[in-house]
């Protein structure tokens, strides 16, 4: 099982390789879901089907190919009607080199029934090049049951490009003047600077001190500035982040004049 922050680029062609190799089953860690699925089609490519299972929505088509796939699977059946087991099991049925996205795992992964599922299509999904892709929060470890024959990854952070549209499209939605570039570069470094350091503790499913320590593991992540927000401020807890490599530990809820604070404290 391999673990590794890499570049957006690095990150979709990890992914081209491991559809090329029919890797079964790939655990993906990432703060941005709907930007994660957008690098799974980018790698699978349109004429390739795939699916999505979400515990709101049930099982529904991501591309155009997914829609017959889902018409085969489902039938006259309620998409919204799926559960977690049920999308696993019909999983079998998706064509050749299909793609199941299954969304927030690690809320059902340690329930026997999910995780017999995942392990039941290994076999079946390498035959013949499909791939179950499980989307996690970051910090999310899979079960020991499942870590055997996967490829995970941890999303990259956001590009500077990717925040560079967020930033116009919002501005336009909100019909804001448009910022002349200087002013617009330093947004996009704020929000960088955000998106690579404040780490909120208390998310289900997320271990932020485990990512902390991920992240100083690498030579770029030692300049990362990073913060903890958490709802605990006793001394031992400011010590576990400390322990962990954060910066610094704020305690929620995390008001303006701090976030003006903490974006004054990072490294520039």
């Amino acid at each position: 099982m391999s673990s590794m922050l890499r570049p957006m680029e690095q990150f979709v062609r990890t992914l081209l390789a491991a559809r090329r190799v029919s890797t079964p089953l790939v655990s993906i860690r990432t703060a941005d879901p709907a930007l994660t699925i957008s690098r799974i089609e980018e790698a699978v490519g349109k004429d390739a089907a795939i699916v999505q299972w979400d515990i709101v929505r049930g099982l529904v088509r991501v591309n155009d190919a997914g829609t017959k796939e889902i018409g085969k699977v489902l039938g006259e059946r309620d998409s919204a009607s799926v559960g977690p087991v049920d999308a696993l099991v019909a999983a079998c049925q998706l064509g050749e080199d299909a793609v199941l996205v299954f969304a927030n795992a690690q809320r059902f992964w340690n329930d026997p029934q999910v995780a017999q599922a995942i392990w039941n299509l290994r076999d079946v999904f390498k035959a013949n090049g499909r791939t179950l892709m499980l989307l996690t929060t970051p910090g999310a470890v899979l079960p020991d049951e499942l870590t055997q024959d996967v490829l995970v990854l941890d999303e990259p952070l956001p590009a500077v490009e990717d925040l560079t549209r967020l930033l116009e499209e919002t501005m336009a939605a909100a019909e804001v003047p448009e910022l002349e570039s200087d002013a617009s570069g330093k947004a996009v470094d704020a929000l960088l600077g955000l998106a690579r350091g404040l780490l909120d503790l208390g998310l289900p499913g997320f271990d932020g001190y485990a990512l902390a320590r991920r992240i100083r593991a690498h030579d770029e992540g030692k300049q990362i500035y990073l913060v903890a927000l958490t709802g605990y401020g006793q001394s031992e807890d400011r010590l576990r982040s400390e322990a962990a490599g954060f910066d610094d530990h704020v305690v929620k809820p995390l008001d303006g004049d701090q976030l003006a604070r903490l974006l004054q404290r990072a490294p520039r």
